[in-house]
């Protein structure tokens, strides 16, 4: 005889099986406990076959909640902190190529007694300056509502260049 095997805790369908001879009384075979003669229902997509109460029923397959979109705030925040850490790596970049290891290395180079030294920092805070400055305006922009710029890239595309050292 064809049985049907379900889980113990929660009465979901396992799968058939056959029932166990019976030595004592050949016309009933022995059901094991967690299974039942009763045919499940069919399959239903979404759904977990289930055995409880001496009948079959459907329950739902509830999913896995993911994560939160971000709100719009969120989403500014990421965006601005993007920007900075693409400005900071831009002013840095340029500050080894002019010789220093960083903008703020370049910064404390202003008051070098070399020449040379003093021209390429100066030249690189001046032009930081003028990049953050266009960065907090944008950023005030945004904040009312009226940016101008929707990613980091765009932003980037339109800071002000380095203008080059003038000795």
């Amino acid at each position: 005889m064809k049985i049907y095997h379900y889980d113990q805790f929660t009465g979901e369908l396992l799968g058939p099986g056959k029932a166990d001879p019976n030595p004592r009384n050949p016309d009933k075979p022995i059901v094991p406990a967690f299974a039942t003669e009763l045919e499940p229902l069919p399959e239903k997509d979404g759904h977990r076959i289930v055995y409880k109460d001496g009948v079959w029923h459907y329950t739902e397959i509830l999913k896995e909640p993911g994560p939160e979109p971000p709100t719009e705030e969120e989403l500014a925040a990421r965006t601005k902190q993007g920007a900075i850490n693409a400005i900071q790596s831009i002013l840095d970049a340029k500050a080894r190529e002019l010789g220093f290891d960083s903008i703020h290395t370049a910064a404390a180079w202003t008051i070098s007694k070399n020449p040379a030294r003093k021209a390429r920092a100066d030249a690189l805070v001046a032009w930081g300056d003028k990049v953050w400055d266009a960065a907090e305006a944008e950023w005030e922009k945004q904040a009312e509502g009226k940016g101008t710029f929707t990613t980091v890239d765009e932003f980037l595309a339109a800071v002000p260049k380095f203008p080059g050292v003038v000795a």
